[in-house]
């Protein structure tokens, strides 16, 4: 039952009343996801996530790295649930049974049962049972959908997060949700995979994520009933509390025959404290491991007077004992434990790094480190993968309710080290990107200092979520300018990882920030940053608004850089139009405001306008301002830029005649963006390196660049050039000689220009 824990509360939860918290969620809250934590001792090992882990799984591909193997570890001791075990074979051994002339699916089981039961536990021990039945990998993703601090999981993240599992490349994942179901099936295709989706709230969560073939099967977990997925072929597989003779076996596993048998009586009022719950069963043994010398009998003492202290907190007897072995777990820290384990529950996000935490705590890391593991000792965080930490809803929801003055200091702290290790990620993805201004970090919030690029891909990678949950916990702190200036960071790693309806989202929740302050320049730059992100989305009547407000608001402000950048947008936009010469004005217009300004800007204003002349078959003035970019780039070493350069010479290159030099720069191209992880301009490049390669008698090249340009331009939902790239694809299709020095090519599939 290894769920997610620290899950992004979309606020940052401030304790007020602690009595009136644990009242108001009642005990069904109380109880919310307990099943997270049945699995008892995590499981330390180097595996990194999804790697096979051999002790468990004896397929035979456990050692290709290729294989998603994304199962928690199972629970280290299980009893009780032979029925369930046998109830799932029956349901997932056979093909789905589906209504008459309807077509089987995937195998399907919905493990059902109220919170804490162990539906997350049964259903990883028997994925690890069965694991090679299933070689081509297992697959398992959180819904959320019981997490007492922020809403389900929607179907589109689940889907991003399998697709990725999957090996799929983030940066060519759709927008669309049903384009993103429908790849994921096209990949599951004939392969042999488990999913398990844990904690489904409803039926339209999982929907999205059922494979379309019976090769694959999923399991689910819900404390619902979800008839939809009934209809659908689905077994249901109900759990009940463990009785007392398999919560006597649970903790004899625990504990040790010997020691459960010398105190039966201590033994059976243990057990009536945990109240069939293995969570509890769990944590009350890890004190008693811990501990080998202390009597049991003791131990029900401490619970005795824990569960009168919290008796007057509790809606019935089984959340007053569940929250008081949580808190006789937490009563038990060092002082420094429990103060990290109460700032814990203040940061937003589906987990947490040791960096992260030490500028919670405002420790060391090396300090944090260690208080991160005796709380992961103490089973109140969860080290899920090596250096990742989370937290269980309900034991976060018992750590924002401890009283800490500290809290919003600690918070900002948090905030502050996002922010600024951000700000120097998105230094190195784009060294010539607008920068935030933002003041020095707080005392205490210690950025990491990001030293190349790769690093700072991966980090962005890493923390995405996180990012992204503390920009709208920092919105409902009303911290304006932080929501903003997060924003910002985020915009270049956005693009280039095609996180499309998130780059919307993120201006939005910027543009409001941005009004909020009541500041014209930093709402001029939120409106270009959403047209932008709607002329991306295909979405032109409202990039068109957006864009025309921010000209106009830049104006107000006299920020000349967002005015130029803005019609440099809108030069773009009414290209995806297919109005060059709209175009054409915008980007001389742009050109005309970036000579007052830097080489670079300038360098890119000058290959834009170079590409819309070319596409209005003015060559020779194309070329001299495209040749010009290029140098600049060149100059100042910005290689998005002069692989765009290179670009737009590769395309006058065909126009030419000179073919061998057109593919020459293309391939060049195409070979910086892929380096450079700029998948979205990649796609473009290599549909022009295909025209190049057909146009020099080389097709077998041409295809396979069209190919690779096809399924980028797909994944990207970019329609129109995907269906221009298709009709290149007809089989037998072969340029004839004489088609080589005909009429020009056809316009491009769609306009260059870093959109920084």
């Amino acid at each position: 039952m290894l769920v997610p824990m620290l899950t992004n509360a979309g606020s940052t939860l401030l304790p007020t009343d602690g009595a009136a918290r644990w009242l108001a969620v009642g005990a069904a809250v109380v109880l919310t996801g307990l099943a997270a934590l049945v699995e008892g001792r995590v499981r330390r090992s180097s595996r990194q996530p999804g790697e096979a882990d051999p002790a468990a799984d004896g397929s035979a591909a456990a050692g290709d790295p290729e294989v998603p193997r994304q199962l928690p570890a199972p629970p280290p001791v299980f009893t009780g649930r032979d029925a369930a075990l046998a109830e799932l074979d029956r349901a997932l051994d056979r093909p789905a049974e589906q209504p008459t002339g309807v077509p089987a699916t995937a195998r399907m089981a919905v493990i059902i049962g109220t919170g804490g039961v162990g539906k997350t536990g049964t259903a990883v021990h028997w994925a690890h049972l069965r694991s090679a039945d299933f070689p081509d990998g297992q697959l398992y993703v959180n819904l959320r959908g019981f997490d007492p601090t922020q809403p389900p999981m929607p179907a589109a993240t689940a889907l991003r997060s399998l697709l990725t599992a999957l090996r799929v490349d983030p940066k060519v994942v759709p927008v669309d949700p049903d384009a993103q179901a429908a790849l994921l099936r096209s990949t599951l295709a004939q392969r042999r995979m488990l999913v398990v989706a844990d904690n489904a709230r409803y039926a339209g969560q999982v929907e999205p994520l059922l494979p379309g073939t019976p090769t694959c099967a999923i399991l689910v977990t819900s404390r619902h009933e979800l008839p939809d997925l009934y209809l659908r072929g689905a077994t249901a597989v109900r759990l009940d509390v463990l009785d007392p003779a398999g919560s006597r076996e649970l903790i004899t596993g625990h504990l040790g025959a010997r020691r459960v048998d010398a105190e039966p009586a201590a033994v059976s009022e243990l057990l009536g404290f945990c109240a069939g719950l293995p969570l509890a069963i769990s944590i009350v043994a890890v004190r008693a491991v811990t501990r080998p010398r202390l009597p049991l009998r003791e131990i029900c003492a401490d619970l005795r007077d824990e569960s009168a202290r919290l008796d007057g907190l509790g809606t019935d007897d089984l959340s007053v004992n569940v929250r008081a072995v949580i808190s006789w777990s937490y009563r038990a820290l060092d002082g420094d434990s429990a103060r990290l384990f109460r700032l814990l529950g203040t940061a937003a996000g589906p987990d947490v790094g040791p960096a992260a935490a030490a500028a919670l705590a405002a420790v060391p890391v090396a300090r944090a480190r260690t208080l991160l593991a005796t709380l992961t000792s103490a089973h109140l965080v969860q080290e899920h993968v090596p250096g990742r930490y989370r937290m269980h809803d309900l034991i976060r929801l018992f750590a924002v309710e401890q009283p800490d003055p500290e809290r919003t200091a600690a918070f900002r702290r948090l905030v502050d080290f996002y922010l600024h290790t951000a700000l120097r990620g998105a230094d190195l993805l784009d060294p010539h990107w607008r920068r935030v201004d933002v003041a020095a970090p707080v005392a205490g919030a210690a950025p990491l200092v990001l030293t190349t690029a790769d690093a700072a891909r991966s980090w962005f990678d890493a923390e995405y979520e996180n990012l992204l949950a503390t920009s709208r916990a920092a919105r409902d702190q009303d911290w304006h300018r932080l929501v903003w200036q997060l924003a910002g960071t985020l915009v270049t790693h956005q693009r280039q990882q095609g996180h499309s309806s998130d780059y919307i989202d993120t201006w939005r929740q910027g543009l409001a920030a941005a009004e909020a302050l009541d500041d014209p320049s930093a709402q001029a730059w939120a409106h270009r940053q959403l047209g932008q992100a709607y002329s991306r989305a295909e979405q032109h009547d409202r990039a068109d608004e957006h864009l025309h407000r921010a000209l106009t608001l830049a104006g107000q402000a006299d920020d000349l850089a967002c005015e130029a950048a803005t019609r440099r947008s809108l030069a773009r936009a009414w290209a995806r139009r297919g109005d060059d010469r709209r175009a054409l004005a915008h980007a001389q217009h742009a050109l005309r405001l970036y000579r007052r300004l830097d080489p670079v800007s300038r360098a890119r204003a000058l290959n834009t306008v170079g590409w819309y002349l070319a596409q209005l078959h003015r060559y020779e003035q194309a070329r001299r301002h495209c040749a010009e970019a290029l140098a600049l780039h060149r100059a100042h070493g910005y290689a998005d830029g002069e692989a765009l350069a290179l670009d737009s010479l590769g395309y006058l290159d065909r126009i030419a005649g000179r073919h061998q030099a057109a593919v020459r720069h293309h391939r060049q191209a195409a070979e910086v963006f892929r380096r450079l992880g700029n998948a979205y301009k990649e796609a473009d490049t290599l549909a022009h390196l295909a025209e190049a390669y057909a146009a020099a008698g080389q097709p077998d090249e041409a295809r396979t660049a069209w190919r690779r340009a096809h399924d980028l331009y797909r994944a990207q939902r970019r329609h129109t050039q995907a269906d221009r790239v298709r009709d290149r694809l007809v089989p037998d299709h072969r340029p004839a000689a004489d088609d080589r020095d005909a009429a020009p090519p056809e316009r491009a599939a769609h306009p260059p220009g870093p959109e920084g």
